[in-house]
């Protein structure tokens, strides 16, 4: 037994003379599986989590014989935080990643050698070192993107072998991906325009973990001045941050009437009412979309920073600086005609009508179509009216007329 504490890494291993995991069989109670080892070793809840979470829990409790790489709960813990979050929460990358720990046939550390090649149930093999140092002997498994080392060899079950190890071992072809490329796949696409623009997309690259509160592209739309907003970095920046706090918060751990603190240095007040959650008025759309660096939360409104000066509101529009009766489709009796002009807007005819003594009213083409030059006519009366499509008259009002000599 002290030899076997004594071995380090410990992985797959080749089962008799060379033939690869064949199945030698696996020893003790036949009720004891490797499923049922995991459940009664306090050092591998994590592990067990992770099975049930991945649906690998059966499978490592049929007939076998397997061979486990077990990593410990200090092994999982060795994992960045929101990593371990990402994996729990997509089965099929964590299926990936268990497997990689699983061969077909029980291989026990004694039939390991070093430089074996062992192919694993995810399908890539693993490569064991085997190094004596006098009496010690420490087995590690090399994989694809880091090596482990066995702490506990030879842990036996009814359908395989157990080696415990201290780390957990990443195959190659994972999709593991952070806030800004889980945007990119999830269509948010103004917010990675935006990302980019800001030049933040590094930023929430790093290992954070952040909880970012992720607008939709048809809340980016109902921004006022969106293009303009994308152009003005500062701006931009600000308006960014204030939708992303520091650390990893999943939406099981929001509470009612509770202020997280974001990047921008404000508060943003969540409010849950019954199934639904609300970041100030925002309302999440979909909560927990797990990354490896953290978590977002699709929401449909764009937050604003409570300090961000609110662009200027449009100026209304100047009052028409000429009072008339205004009649649509009429035309004064050309009889009556004055004076005329090209190239008039109606307040423009008005005006000319009000400073022209003698004039009462007006007509003038509003429509292109009927006359390009958009003629004004004055009117020393419109009592008499004719139908006109597209003109425009209009009858003074007494307060309006001023005394001008025309010339």
């Amino acid at each position: 037994m002290a030899a076997a504490r004594a071995l380090a890494p410990l992985i797959v291993a080749l089962c008799g003379l060379g033939a690869f995991l064949q199945g030698c069989g696996g020893g003790g109670d036949p009720t004891n599986t490797i499923t049922d080892v995991a459940g009664k070793n306090k050092d591998l809840s994590t592990l067990v989590t992770a099975l049930n979470a991945a649906g690998l829990t059966d499978t490592l409790s049929g007939a076998g014989p397997f061979t486990v790489f077990a990593p410990s709960n200090e092994a999982f813990k060795l994992l960045e935080p929101a990593l371990l979050t990402y994996l729990l929460r997509s089965p099929d990358e964590l299926t990936k990643v268990l497997q990689y720990h699983v061969a077909s046939g029980e291989v026990k550390s004694g039939d390991l050698k070093d430089g074996d090649k062992v192919k694993t149930l995810q399908g890539s093999n693993v490569t064991v070192s085997v190094t004596k140092n006098g009496n010690a002997t420490t087995i590690k498994i090399k994989g694809a993107k880091n090596d482990a080392t066995v702490m506990t060899a030879d842990v036996t079950a009814s359908n395989g072998v157990v080696h415990i190890i201290d780390t957990v071992l990443i195959p190659d072809g994972l999709k593991l991906p952070n806030i800004p490329s889980l945007a990119t796949s999830a269509n948010l696409t103004t917010l990675v325009t935006a990302l980019k623009a800001a030049d933040l997309v590094e930023a929430l690259s790093a290992k954070g973990p952040y909880t970012v509160f992720a607008p939709t592209d048809k809340a980016f739309a109902a921004v006022p001045n969106l293009d303009a907003i994308l152009k003005d970095k500062a701006k931009l920046t600000a308006i960014l941050q204030y939708h992303v706090v520091s650390g990893e918060v999943l939406s099981n751990k929001l509470k009612n009437g509770e202020e997280v603190q974001t990047l921008e240095k404000q508060n943003l007040t969540i409010k849950i009412s019954g199934s639904d959650v609300f970041v100030n008025k925002a309302k999440v759309a979909k909560a927990d979309v797990v990354a490896t660096n953290g978590v977002v939360h699709v929401i449909d409104t764009v937050l604003i920073p409570p300090n961000m000066p609110k662009p200027p509101s449009p100026s209304p529009p100047s009052p028409p600086s000429c009072s008339a009766e205004i009649m649509a489709d009429v035309n004064c009796d050309d009889e009556e005609n004055m004076l005329n002009a090209t190239f008039k807007t109606q307040d423009e005819c008005c005006n000319w009508c009000k400073e022209t003594r003698g004039c009462k009213a007006w007509t003038w083409n509003q429509d292109k179509k009927l006359d390009p030059d958009q003629r004004c006519f004055l009117k020393r009366s419109c009592t008499k009216q004719t139908p006109k499509v597209g003109a425009v008259s209009g009858t003074m009002l007494l307060e309006e007329q001023v005394v001008q000599v025309v010339v």
